[in-house]
């Protein structure tokens, strides 16, 4: 494995839209690296994968200056964790947002039968109401005819006593 002596003083540009990303364990071992990262560092990533993250560290870099760094990483690997809880929750708030879904449309569907339903029966109303006022012409016609059968039986018992002998 290369050692990260003597420090050049070449600076080594990363190309355009490439980065660099390593991750450690809390004890700052590298547990993954890309490749832009092990290009520009020296190492393979399988060289590096399981080594102290000083492997690449630049010796001017005061070790308390990594400590703080290593400080920090552990209470953002304790965020991670929360952040890790907050999805679980995200889950369950999406599973139960199907859930509500489903229910939402299983009632919009309800509700579209019943709008159907609801307008047939209108229909079938105002097809009585209908069919109603036509009987009720009926009726009066009727009443206006059973009015001049009366009458003309009338006249007719009349004619009858008048010219019977």
């Amino acid at each position: 494995m290369r050692n990260n002596q003597p420090v050049n003083n070449r600076e080594t540009l990363l190309p355009e839209g490439q980065f660099i990303y390593s991750r450690t364990d809390l004890n700052g071992n590298i547990t993954e690296a890309n490749e832009a990262f092990a290009n520009i560092s020296g190492f393979c990533r399988e060289e590096m994968i399981g080594q102290s993250h000083n492997l690449v560290r630049h010796p001017d870099m005061p070790e308390e200056a990594v400590a703080g760094m290593r400080t920090g990483a552990a209470q953002v690997e304790n965020g991670v964790t929360l952040v890790q809880n907050a999805q679980n929750a995200l889950r369950e708030i999406n599973v139960q947002m199907g859930v509500t879904m489903e229910m939402v449309s299983d009632i919009s569907h309800s509700s579209s039968e019943q709008e159907s339903a609801m307008t047939v029966m209108a229909q079938g109303v105002e097809r009585i109401s209908s069919m109603t006022e036509q009987n009720m012409v009926v009726v009066n016609q009727t009443t206006l005819m059973v009015e001049q059968l009366n009458t003309m039986v009338d006249r007719m018992e009349k004619s009858v006593t008048q010219y019977s002998v």
